[in-house]
């Protein structure tokens, strides 16, 4: 199973309806089990999100609501603004018992970095920066990885 936790975008120009209306349709391409919109904004169009939707105004909510003790068994992809803390969601997830399987796939990474070259013109060098010892994936892998 997947879940994915989604807040507002801060500080966005554009049209809201029509953001929230790509966004959706990104997010309904990947066929979450669940999804848990955070914010007054992209709560306003969870009807464009084709899985299982919980709205929440803020994080808190969210955190004192009964869902976060009804996850088992699930991957899930915390993507938000700062100013949501959806850090204090993390936390709070990884502090249950639980067995963690972290699977990398590296065909993706290379997929990506094939993607960003080809809008490059050919005779440009790529350099890849490993940071923050690759979120935790282990920064000498990644790196032996990205350097071959």
């Amino acid at each position: 199973k997947k879940s994915l936790v989604l807040t507002d975008m801060i500080e966005v120009s554009s049209d809201l309806q029509h953001l929230y209306e790509e966004v959706a349709d990104l997010v309904n391409e990947q066929h979450f089990d669940s999804v848990f919109l955070i914010g007054y904004n992209i709560s306003k169009y969870s009807d464009l999100f084709k899985s299982e939707t919980h709205t929440f105004i803020d994080t808190k909510e969210l955190i004192d609501s009964k869902y976060l003790t009804e996850i088992e068994n699930q991957i899930i992809l915390l993507k938000g603004a700062r100013k949501f803390e959806i850090e204090r969601l993390k936390d709070i997830l990884e502090l249950r018992k639980h067995d963690t399987v972290l699977e990398i796939n590296l065909n993706a990474i290379l997929h990506n970095i094939a993607y960003h070259k080809s809008l490059l013109k050919p005779s440009t060098r790529m350099m890849a920066m490993v940071k923050a010892n690759a979120y935790g994936l282990g920064s000498y892998e990644i790196s032996e990885f990205l350097q071959h």
